[in-house]
């Protein structure tokens, strides 16, 4: 895809969602709410690419307890 070819997209958002979004463009010192829906989209190919092939996704707490990421809400399909 050219880089200079866009295309737009709107999202209806709850209150709540909206209110979520908007911290986490806080959080992230995102530019926008864009830019954290990219950002999250960058995130979820990520995840799923691994998921997809098989990997764990670990994550070490603060503690040193190393522990299996579970995305119960993702589906992939292998």
């Amino acid at each position: 895809m050219d880089p200079a070819e866009k295309f737009r997209v709107h999202f209806d958002f709850s209150k709540e969602a909206w209110e979520e979004l908007d911290k986490l463009q806080t959080q992230l010192n995102a530019s926008s709410p864009a830019e954290v829906v990219r950002d999250a989209l960058g995130v979820l190919r990520w995840v799923a690419h691994h998921l997809v092939e098989g990997d764990k996704i670990m994550t070490q707490r603060k503690n040193g307890e190393t522990v299996e990421t579970k995305f119960p809400f993702l589906e992939v399909q292998k």
